[in-house]
């Protein structure tokens, strides 16, 4: 196991670029399956889950690449098609494959995501959006079994604000016949993210952002150049790094209007800073105010980044 030594009682001083979003390329990976062209992702994180999902999906289609945060999928099906259950069982992202391949086969058997560790997170939100699409559910101890002759537009009220589930509901609705209305949707910036490419693919989803998705049914999709949106949670960290060691920090590579409610409780705080379209820039701030800091799931920024600020 490595060791982190951290000699602190200095100010942080520089610029930090920050990396894609995981939690939007992996979805992003999944819905390129949507079509069987070629996709190019680029500012993709070059982390563990990303290699593992690229496992996943290279099993099915024909080639995936990665090189230089550049991911590259040619969506050509193989003639032999079996998903890693060992993969699978190690990602609970993995769930996100099933919205992908739905419209496209029909039909999708694997093992449960994550080894079936519901517990906390169960796969009920997605289960009941597949069935109002028009799914059937075959699942049995061995893992997930959903079958569908033909997707159909529908209203669906998710029963929980799950992202993943949200953003399964948005995969498998884009090429349903008709159109379909999903409330209680998640409004997370990787879900956003994932709207906007599928949008560029040729779907139409509007109320991006909102807990209400309405998307238009389409014939096909097709492949696209697409860059990946920036960790908006990894930007959040560095400000708070920089804000607690009183530095001087230009954060970089990432969209400020996805923290919009960290911004606010920073004001409030009285800490000094800029933002600009892709940055944010953190100047050293002497004097703090108390503030209170409320829990809430709507609130992206404080439901991740509250407790770093907890005793600012």
């Amino acid at each position: 196991m490595a060791n982190f030594i951290i000699n602190g009682g200095t100010p942080l001083k520089g610029e930090i670029k920050i990396s894609g979003s995981k939690n939007a390329a992996l979805p992003i990976m999944c819905a390129a399956l949507l079509t069987k062209g070629k996709t190019i992702l680029e500012n993709v994180p070059d982390i563990e889950d990303i290699h593992s999902m690229s496992k996943i999906i290279e099993s099915i289609v024909e080639k995936v690449t990665f090189k230089n945060k550049t991911l590259t999928i040619d969506a050509k099906e193989k003639k032999q098609k079996k998903i890693q259950g060992n993969l699978v069982k190690k990602m609970r992202a993995s769930i996100l494959i099933v919205g992908a391949l739905l419209p496209r086969f029909g039909e999708i058997k694997m093992a449960y995501p994550g080894g079936c560790v519901l517990g906390k997170r169960s796969v009920h939100a997605h289960r009941y959006a597949f069935e109002k699409l028009g799914c059937k559910i075959l699942d049995d101890e061995e893992g997930l079994h959903i079958r569908v002759k033909s997707l159909k537009g529908t209203s669906v009220v998710l029963p929980e604000l799950s992202v993943t589930a949200t953003e399964n509901a948005v995969m498998a609705s884009v090429l349903a016949n008709g159109d379909t209305e999903i409330r209680l949707a998640a409004t997370e910036p990787h879900v956003q993210d994932l709207c906007h490419f599928l949008n560029k693919m040729g779907t139409k989803i509007s109320g991006i952002g909102t807990n209400i998705l309405k998307i238009k049914g389409v014939k096909n999709l097709k492949g696209v150049k697409y860059r990946v949106t920036g960790d908006y949670l990894e930007a959040g960290t560095f400000v708070v790094a920089a804000v607690a060691t009183k530095g001087n920090v230009v954060v970089k590579g990432f969209d400020p209007a996805h923290l919009d409610s960290f911004w606010q409780k920073l004001d409030e705080i009285g800490v000094k800073f800029k933002l600009g379209k892709d940055y944010a820039e953190i100047s050293p701030t002497e004097k703090w105010n108390a503030v209170r800091i409320l829990r809430t799931r709507l609130m992206v920024s404080a439901k991740y980044l509250k407790h770093y600020l907890k005793d600012v």
